[in-house]
C-alpha cells in the first residue's frame, strides 16, 4: 500500500510545479517510508512522530508544524478577507505583494500507528481534513489495516479511499463496504479499488516504479525546479544567537560596542517568539528598567537558564553604557556562578559566591542605600540623580539557595518592592516559579522554559526562543560552555575607555585605632562603608550603649575603643570608669586612672551599691535644680564586659535601671553574647536600655538566633564587624578599631 502513496505523490509532483503545490511527509520511525521523495522540491516538511527521532534530528514535533501552518493559512485568509483558498491563489496571481498559499498536501505513513506515537497529532490533523477545502489542504492517509485503528472519524472523513488486498475480511468492510479487497489476488502487485462517495468502486492495477526507477525521476524535478519552497520547519527549531536578534553593532568612545538599532532603547530583544496565527516571528524583549523591570527566569536543569541571564546581560550591556547600566551578582546557591563568566564585562560590578556571604551582604547593603538616597531625593523633588550608578540590577542565581540565608531575604523583599521606582531591579533565577514568593513574583516580567531543549519556553500560546549569548555560530565547538559568551564581554570592555560599574567597598579585617583617633567631640568606633569618616557615638544622643555578639566576634575589642576615647576626651580626670570584666579578658586595663576595675561577683555588688547612692543624689539634685540643661558634671561610665557572666542570677545590675532614662551624666556601655539572648533582650536592664534609645551594634552571631533587633539579624560577620544602629540614623556597618 505505501507503493501506492508513494506512486500518487511522485505523480502531483510531476504534475504540478513546487510553487502551486507543497507536501507534508509525516512517518513513523521508517526512513524507507517515502524512498526519497523528501528530497523533492515540493516537500515543505519530512516529519518524524517517533519523539527520540524527532529529538534527534533537532526537529519540533509534526503536530506543532502542522498546527502553525493551519493558524497562517488561517491569519493569510481573514487578513486578506478573502473566504479560500481558491480565491486567495487567486488574488496572489494579481497582487504580488500577497504571501504565497500553495495547496498542501500531508501525506501520513500507518496513520494509526502515528497517531499512537504523537497523540498530539490527532488535533491539528482532524481540523485540516474539516477545513481542508476552505485552507486549501489535502489529507493522504495510508494504512495497512483499519481494523485496529482507534480513530474512526479520520476514516469516516476520507471521501476518496484507495483499497488493496486485505488480509482480513472486516478491513475491506471498513474500507469499503464489502469483503471484495479481501478476495483480490495477492499475485498482482498495485490490484485495488478506487471507492468514493455517491459512486461505485472501481477496480484498478496501479503502476508501481521500482527503487532503481525512482531516484532518476525524483533528480530529474529537482534539476528542473531548482529552487525549493519555504519550509514548514518552525523557527524555532535552531537555536539562535545574539547577534541574529540585536543587528548590526558598531563601537565609539562615547558608547563603546553597542547595537545601533536599540541603543537607550525601554525594551532589548534576547531572543525570538513564534507567532503562528500570522505565520510569522517577532522580537522576544525584556524591559531595561521600569515598572516591570523586575525579571524572573525559571527552568529545570538544562533548560538554558544560565544562558537566559547571560543573555539578557549581554543584550543590555549592548544598549547602555557602564555609566547608565550595572549589575551585582548574588551566586549563594553552591556550584560554579554562571554570571561569573561575564567576570570582565565593565557592567558587572562583582559576583559573590556562597564562599563569600560578607561581600554578598556588601552588595545588598549598598543596594538597599541606593533606594534610600534615591526614595529620599525624589520625595524632596530633587531631580538630581547625585550618584555614580544608572540603572541597577542584583541578578540572584538560585533563588532556594539565597532564601535560606535568613538576613538577606526582608532586604532582598525591599529591593523588590520599592527598587522599580528609582531604577534598581532584581533579575532571579529558580527551578520553578512556586519557590518564589508572591512579592517576588509581583509586576515582575517572567521567562519560563520548560523545554528539553535548551533556551525554548512559551507565554501562552507563543513558544519562544532565547538566544545564546554571543553573537554569531551555533555549532558545537571544543570552548567550554559559555567561553563565547565570556569573549563578547571581553570585546565590550575593550571597547569601553572609561572606569566601569563600581565595586563594593568592603571594610578591611583589621583597623588600627591610632589610624582614626582625631578631634572629635564624640566616642569614635572605626571606619563606616561607603563613608571616609568614622562612625561615631555622641553620648548627648544617645547616653548608653549595648553590643550583642557571639565569642570571639568583638565585643571586647569594643570596649577597649571606648576606654581609650574616654581617655582621650576626659584627659583631665573629670570621668569615672566603671570597668565589670569577669572573664579577665580586659585585665590589663586595671591599674588606670580613675577606673575601678571588677572581677569578682562580691565586688560587682559592693560598687553597684555605691553608684546607684550617688546616682540617686545627682537625681534629688537635678530634680531640685531644675535647670533644664544638659548635665555638666563628672561623667561615670559603667562599661559590662559579658554582661549574662556578670549579671548572674541574681541579677545583680538590674538596680541600675531607674537611672538609664536620666540625664545625670551616666553612661551603661554593655556587652552580652549573642547566643540565646532574646529572652535577655526583652527584661531587665538591657530592655530599659532599649527602650530609653540607646546605641546598638550587633557583630557576628549564629544564624539560629534570627533577628535580635529590628532589620538586624544574628549572622557570620568578620570580627569586629558590626551593624550600628543609633535613633533618627541609618543603620551602618562599621569595622571596630582594634586599640591593642
Amino acid at each position: 500500500m505505501i507503493d501506492r502513496l508513494r506512486t500518487l505523490l511522485l505523480s502531483l509532483m510531476w504534475t504540478h510545479s513546487p510553487k502551486d503545490l507543497n507536501i507534508a511527509l509525516i512517518r513513523t520511525g521508517d526512513h524507507t517510508a517515502f524512498l526519497g521523495l523528501e528530497d523533492a522540491p515540493h516537500v515543505v516538511l519530512d516529519a518524524s512522530t517517533r519523539a527520540w527521532d524527532a529529538r534527534r534530528r533537532g526537529a519540533s514535533s509534526a503536530a506543532e508544524q502542522l498546527a502553525r501552518e493551519l493558524s497562517r493559512r488561517r491569519f493569510l485568509l481573514a487578513h486578506a478577507d478573502l473566504p479560500d483558498a481558491r480565491a486567495y491563489q487567486r488574488a496572489v496571481r494579481e497582487v504580488a505583494e500577497l504571501p504565497p498559499m500553495p495547496t498542501a498536501v500531508i501525506a501520513i505513513h500507518r496513520f494509526g500507528d502515528a497517531l499512537g506515537d504523537e497523540p498530539a497529532l490527532a488535533e491539528p490533523l482532524l481540523a485540516a481534513m474539516e477545513e481542508g477545502e476552505r485552507l486549501g489542504i489535502h489529507v493522504l492517509l495510508q494504512a495497512h489495516g483499519l481494523a485496529g485503528v482507534r480513530r474512526p472519524e479520520f476514516v469516516q472523513r476520507c471521501a476518496l479511499r484507495i483499497v488493496q488486498w486485505t488480509v482480513e475480511a472486516e478491513s475491506s468492510r471498513l474500507a469499503m463496504g464489502t469483503d471484495e479487497a479481501a478476495r483480490l489476488p495477492e499475485t498482482v502487485p498495485g490490484a485495488g479499488f478506487l471507492v468514493a462517495d455517491g459512486a461505485a468502486e472501481v477496480r484498478f492495477t496501479a503502476w508501481g516504479p521500482g527503487k532503481d526507477d525512482w531516484q532518476p525521476l525524483i533528480e530529474k524535478m529537482v534539476e528542473d525546479a531548482p529552487v525549493q519552497t519555504a519550509q514548514w520547519v518552525p523557527p524555532l527549531s535552531t537555536p539562535i544567537t545574539l547577534g541574529d536578534v540585536l543587528g548590526e553593532l558598531a563601537a565609539s568612545e562615547e558608547r563603546g560596542l553597542s547595537a545601533t538599532g536599540f541603543a537607550g532603547a525601554a525594551e532589548v530583544p534576547i531572543g525570538l517568539v513564534d507567532v503562528p496565527e500570522e505565520g510569522r516571528t517577532k522580537l522576544l524583549t525584556v524591559p531595561v528598567g521600569g515598572p516591570k523591570g523586575n525579571i524572573v527566569v525559571s527552568g529545570n536543569a538544562g533548560s538554558g537558564r544560565a544562558y537566559a541571564i547571560c543573555s539578557a546581560m549581554l543584550a543590555m550591556a549592548l544598549t547602555r553604557t557602564p555609566r547608565e547600566l550595572q549589575f551585582y551578582g548574588l551566586s549563594v546557591a553552591g556550584g560554579p556562578s554562571k554570571v561569573h563568566f561575564l567576570r570582565e564585562l565593565p557592567h558587572l560590578g562583582c559576583t559573590a559566591t556562597s564562599g563569600d556571604l560578607v561581600l554578598a551582604r556588601a552588595i545588598v547593603d549598598d543596594i538597599e542605600y541606593l533606594i534610600r538616597q534615591r526614595t529620599g531625593r525624589r520625595r524632596s523633588g530633587a531631580d538630581d540623580p547625585e550618584d555614580e550608578f544608572g540603572v541597577v540590577y542584583l541578578i540572584i542565581e538560585g533563588w532556594p539557595g539565597l532564601a535560606a540565608i535568613t538576613d538577606l531575604v526582608p532586604r532582598i523583599r525591599v529591593v523588590a518592592e520599592s527598587g522599580p521606582a528609582c531604577g534598581v531591579h532584581l533579575f532571579i533565577s529558580c527551578e520553578k516559579h512556586e519557590e518564589l514568593p508572591d512579592w517576588l513574583l509581583a509586576g515582575a516580567t517572567e521567562l519560563e522554559l520548560r523545554s528539553r531543549d535548551p533556551g525554548v519556553g512559551a507565554d501562552g500560546a507563543h513558544s519562544y526562543r532565547v538566544a545564546l549569548p554571543w553573537l554569531q555560530g551555533v555549532e558545537e565547538t571544543h570552548q567550554p560552555r559559555l567561553a563565547k559568551g565570556a569573549d563578547l564581554a571581553r570585546r565590550i570592555a575593550a571597547a569601553w575607555p572609561w572606569p566601569p560599574a563600581p565595586e563594593p567597598e568592603v571594610l578591611p579585617k583589621e583597623v588600627p585605632y591610632r589610624a582614626g583617633r582625631g578631634t572629635s567631640k564624640n566616642i569614635a568606633l572605626g571606619p563606616v562603608r561607603r563613608q571616609d569618616e568614622w562612625a561615631e557615638l555622641d553620648l548627648a544622643r544617645t547616653r548608653h550603649v549595648l553590643c550583642l555578639g557571639e565569642p570571639g566576634s568583638g565585643k571586647t575589642a569594643l570596649l577597649r575603643v571606648v576606654l581609650e576615647e574616654i581617655v582621650r576626651l576626659h584627659p583631665s580626670g573629670d570621668a569615672v570608669v566603671v570597668l565589670v570584666d569577669p572573664k579577665r579578658s580586659m585585665i590589663g586595663e586595671a591599674g588606670a586612672q580613675n577606673m575601678r576595675y571588677l572581677a569578682m561577683p562580691h565586688e560587682f555588688e559592693a560598687v553597684a551599691e555605691e553608684v546607684v547612692a550617688e546616682l540617686q543624689r545627682r537625681t534629688r539634685r537635678s530634680a531640685a535644680e531644675d535647670e533644664g540643661g544638659p548635665f555638666a558634671g563628672r561623667r561615670i561610665f559603667f562599661l559590662i564586659n559579658d554582661y549574662e557572666m556578670a549579671h548572674g542570677s541574681r541579677h545583680l545590675f538590674d538596680v541600675l535601671e531607674p537611672f538609664v532614662a536620666e540625664d545625670i551624666g551616666f553612661h551603661l556601655v554593655v556587652t552580652r553574647n549573642s547566643i540565646n539572648s532574646r529572652n535577655a533582650l526583652e527584661q531587665g536592664l538591657l530592655q530599659r536600655m532599649l527602650a530609653s534609645g540607646c546605641a546598638s551594634l550587633v557583630l557576628s552571631g549564629e544564624e539560629r538566633d534570627g533577628e535580635l533587633l529590628p532589620g538586624v539579624w544574628s549572622v557570620p560577620r568578620p570580627p569586629g564587624r558590626a551593624v550600628l544602629l543609633r535613633p533618627g540614623e541609618d543603620e551602618v556597618v562599621v569595622q571596630i578599631a582594634w586599640a591593642s
